[in-house]
């Protein structure tokens, strides 16, 4: 084939890419992906000769190998088994007498070889390649890289823990401290993960001795990791795993090692597996308690999931009682694992009045499924547990139990859609009683081409408990198919909604809040609080658009905050609400959520408690922090970055609007695995946002007059989003990072532009920062790293979004790169962000009344 002509499919019969006049010194960046993707599609499918083709044929044009294709040419032969042809592709290119083609060659492309060899069963000679790769940096003048060096052992050590060769993965780690790579944090905390994954607890322990030996300080993550490893261990490894996990707690508080909520659900294992469940869950919620956390749904539906597994039915409803008490929320998951339960258990009638009693399903007639936090109770979930409860008992007691079933029709389930349910399952009954046994469910759906999960979606795990014969597993397929065709009918009064206030909602942020928790499923704004001189007005006599919305019309009227705080006349009982938006002027939280009990939990908009250092705030602010004890327990809400954090928390300080994008673009480059990729003292962050930023207060400076047709800079070096930055970077570098911060006022309404100036760490590539983020970033929904090396992103595309869009940019400097970033300052910048962080701290999808919120452009 001829190079002016690229094939677009590996199948030949697409139309080839015409490539003619492509220059003998560069190559366009859309031909580099064409053959990047070439490549890498017949590296999938073993045509490695049409590898060396396209790769030939770049090579030929004079173009130094960009590393992210010489990735691809290298793992496509080390997956097809041609590790030799690998390394000494590496090896021509290294000696080439050309220094840019010699630097598209880095530990990436080893760290695959290395990958290779270990699955290939041949250690010894990863090991080689590993001190030949050193002796050649040392070779080039430019000595090997600690930081790179330690990335090619954790993949040698990530490979044999992948291939549960421990024995080896441990000695690796005593040979990295032999070669001058002392293992680190990272090194530990991948062998600790693979006996999580194995329930080695004991190994586990050991590795945890040899860190504190070591002098390394283990995070929230490693200890995790060792008491999940507990959980699967077997209960005779010491005389009581418990006192075991409760001392690795107790070393969490005496190392000030923050104790999260994802410790909570393994430790409650732990409980379990020793038959101490309910002493579990009391330990769990007094550490939440002491830490500030609430304790999650997933944490009682493991518990009430354990419960049932040890043959217990008396627990769960204990445990019901105690999320009620707690101000739990129940879920769709709890409800599933009930119904399951209890059926496994054949517990008919106990399970119906305690799932009756727990949602709240009323003894009979019409009524809602009020199923707090969530859309309603699946009826699959109840049919099939009707439908089980007549399989089981036979056709004699299918008339003494329709009267108790009624109770339900029109609740969650219609009397037409319960009529045809008893009818199958009278039929699936009649033919149970000339069977023995019965068929697991899964059997019977797998059987009915649903692969393996049971007729309600779930894992497999059904109310069936035996098999059945031939006739009857036919009846009982029919059954299950005609459940899972059954129309959803949910009840008139839907789900249970969160009661919330928005504090603030006369301002620019307040009032976003309002019009995105509209939208939101199963919210229910009880108070909206404003200044004096709104306050008494609907929300629509303040901003005008709230008229135009049916949404809209339940709005309460605004209250000034000091009513809402006093709960005079009129007022509403704060107490009550499940949640608050403060989105007041600063110091203005800190003394309202004195006074808030503790079962209300709080996203704060303002700066009140983003600064965990209380002195670092009274410096920035001018006063003392009001509330020093609740900023021990309050959690910065940056998803992204601080999900766990997030879920366990009641007081979320939302970030600012120039913190958010900053931190994103810049905190994956700083706590890299294999050390910064940037240099921490050097950043420098241009940042411009629309005139929203500053309030809906009138001020000068944003007069019209003021800010059109021009720009200017403020706050310069004195801004005090500039330590929040500092703060978040600080804590992904490991050390303090001090960085150039200079915010612009530009003539926008809404948006935030921030332009990056970093210099790169020796042998780091502007490419290398891209791909960091980009799997960052990934699985995000919210958070998009742009692909065109071109494609430079805008504040019109983001408008009204709660996306923030980011890329990458080579330098003309050499070792430098720029990364600009965009968002809306007023969604993802605040009320957005807001949306999502309560989200989370409810257990709720993370997206909901925000994936909708397409951007506005043009």
């Amino acid at each position: 084939m001829s190079p002016a002509t690229l094939p677009r499919a590996v199948d030949g019969g697409a139309a080839d890419v015409d490539v003619s006049d492509i220059s003998r010194s560069r190559v366009s960046r859309g031909t580099l992906q064409e053959i990047g993707s070439l490549i890498k599609s017949f590296g999938r499918v073993g045509a490695l000769d049409r590898c060396w083709q396209y790769w030939n044929e770049l090579r030929q044009t004079g173009t130094p190998p960009p590393a992210h294709i010489l990735t691809i040419m290298v793992s496509a032969l080390a997956n097809n088994g041609q590790v030799g042809a690998a390394m000494d592709l590496l090896r021509s290119l290294e000696g080439d007498a050309n220094p840019a083609v010699r630097a598209s060659v880095n530990e990436v492309h080893y760290s695959r070889l290395l990958t290779a060899l270990i699955r290939g069963d041949r250690f010894d000679e990863a090991l080689a390649l590993l001190s030949e790769w050193r002796q050649r940096q040392t070779g080039h003048g430019e000595g090997p890289q600690q930081g790179a060096t330690r990335v090619l052992f954790h993949t040698i050590l990530d490979a044999l823990a992948r291939m549960e060769s421990y024995e080896q993965a441990e000695w690796v780690v005593g040979h990295m401290g032999r070669e001058g790579v002392p293992p680190s944090h990272l090194s530990y905390t991948i062998l600790l993960r693979a006996c999580e994954g194995r329930g080695d607890g004991g190994k586990a322990l050991r590795l945890l001795q040899d860190m504190y030996d070591r002098h390394i300080d283990p995070d929230s993550e490693v200890y995790e990791a060792v008491v999940s490893a507990l959980a699967g261990s077997p209960v005779d490894l010491t005389q009581d795993l418990t006192e075991t996990a409760m001392g690795i707690v107790a070393d969490m508080e005496e190392r000030h090692v923050p104790v999260t909520a994802a410790i909570l659900i393994p430790l409650l294992k732990v409980f379990a597996r020793c038959r101490k469940l309910l002493r579990g869950v009391e330990v769990c919620e007094d550490l939440a308690d002491a830490y500030g956390m609430a304790p999650s749904t997933t944490l009682y539906q493991h518990a009430i999931r354990a419960a049932f597994d040890q043959g217990s039915t008396d627990t769960p409803d204990l445990l019901l009682k105690r999320m009620h008490a707690r101000g739990v929320l129940l879920s769709q998951a709890v409800y599933d694992t009930l119904v399951d339960g209890y059926a496994r258990n054949k517990r008919f009638e106990e399970g119906i009045s305690t799932i009756r009693e727990a949602f709240g399903l009323p003894q009979g007639g019409t009524g809602s499924a009020a199923l707090g936090g969530h859309e309603g109770v699946s009826d699959k979930s109840l049919l099939q547990f009707i439908a089980q409860m007549i399989v089981e008992r036979g056709d004699g007691a299918v008339d003494g139990l329709l009267h108790e079933l009624r109770h339900y029709a029109g609740v969650v389930v219609d009397g037409g859609a319960l009529d045809r349910c008893v009818q199958r399952a009278r039929e699936a009954a009649t033919a149970k009683a000339a069977e023995d046994e019965l068929t697991p469910l899964s059997t019977l759906v797998s059987a009915n081409g649903h692969g393996g999960q049971t007729a309600a979606g779930g894992s497999g795990r059904g109310p069936f408990s035996r098999s059945l014969g031939a006739d009857a597993a036919s009846r009982a397929r029919q059954l299950v198919t005609a459940l899972r065709s059954e129309p959803s009918v949910q009840g008139a009064g839907g789900a249970q909604k969160i009661r919330v206030g928005v504090l603030g909602a006369s301002g620019y942020t307040g009032a976003e809040l309002v019009r995105l928790l509209l939208n939101h499923p199963i919210v229910d704004i009880q108070l909206l609080t404003a200044s004096q001189r709104s306050a008494g007005q609907t929300l629509g006599a303040v901003y005008p658009q709230f008229d135009y919305v049916s949404q809209a019309a339940d709005l309460p009227r605004l209250m000034a905050l000091e009513e809402a705080s006093e709960l005079g006349e009129g007022g509403v009982d704060v107490s009550s609400l499940d949640a608050v938006f403060c989105a007041l002027p600063h110091a203005k939280t800190q003394e309202f959520v004195k006074v808030l009990p503790a079962s209300v939990k709080v996203i704060d908009l303002s700066a009140d408690f983003r600064l965990m250092d209380t002195d670092t705030y009274e410096q920035w602010y001018g006063k003392p922090h009001a509330a020093p004890d609740l900023q021990a327990t309050a959690v910065y809400g940056l998803p992204e970055l601080h999900r766990t954090k997030v879920e366990g928390a009641r007081i979320c300080a939302n970030p600012g609007c120039y913190p958010t994008p900053a931190q994103l673009a810049l905190c994956p480059l700083l706590s890299h695995e294999s050390g910064p990729l940037i240099d921490a003292d050097s950043i420098i962050i241009d940042a411009k946002s629309g005139v929203t930023g500053a309030g809906r207060a009138p001020k000068q400076n944003t007069l019209f007059c003021e800010v059109a047709d021009g720009m200017h800079a403020y706050g310069v070096a004195a801004h005090r989003h500039a330590p929040e930055i500092e703060q978040g970077l600080s804590e992904a570098a490991g050390r303090p990072v001090v960085v150039n911060f200079t915010p612009h006022l530009v003539p926008l309404s809404r948006g935030i532009f921030e332009t990056m100036y970093v210099k790169m760490r020796d042998g780091v590539t502007a490419e290398t920062l891209k791909q960091t983020l980009a799997d960052k970033y990934a699985p995000e929904p919210f958070v998009h790293v742009l692909e065109g090396a071109k494609s430079v992103p805008e504040t019109r595309h983001v408008r009204g979004s709660n996306v923030v869009a980011m890329n990458v940019f080579a330098d003309r400097i050499s070792g430098r790169a720029i990364i600009t970033a965009v968002m809306d300052n007023l969604c993802k910048g605040a009320s957005g962000q807001a949306v999502q962080n309560f989200n989370i701290m409810f257990g709720l999808p993370e997206t909901t009344a925000l994936s909708g919120q397409l951007p506005l452009f043009p």
